[in-house]
């Protein structure tokens, strides 16, 4: 009886692996992507952050290519929202230097939102 046990569920395995190698092989061959044409936004809000600024852009940057990994676009904006130090000029310096992220004003960002 142990024996029936441990053969179906050989089979079972094996016939559930093979389905998802093909499976694998003809999203491969054809390059479906699920989320093809499709951008996700990721929009990070930062006030009084000047100081760890750079570090924050840097996690969220490595955090979304990992999880996007090539299935879809992806755009990054920081949104300063009114910040009293210098939060959106050294988020300006980074957009220019890194690439891949948008810096914006809380009140570009609510004329943006007003049009969609």
């Amino acid at each position: 009886m142990g024996n029936i046990l441990l053969y179906s569920a050989v089979v079972f395995f094996l016939s559930f692996g093979i389905i998802g190698f093909v499976n694998f092989l003809v999203d491969f061959i054809y390059e479906t992507k699920y989320l093809k044409n499709k951008t996700v936004y990721t929009i990070v809000p930062m006030e009084n952050e000047a100081c760890v600024a750079e570090n924050v852009v840097r996690a969220v940057k490595f955090k979304v290519e990992k999880s996007c990994s090539g299935v879809c676009d992806s755009r990054i904006i920081f949104v300063d929202l009114k910040s009293f130090d210098a939060t959106y000029p050294t988020l300006k310096k980074l957009e220019k230097s890194s690439g891949g992220i948008t810096a914006v004003k809380s009140e570009e960002m609510l004329k943006k939102l007003e049009f969609l």
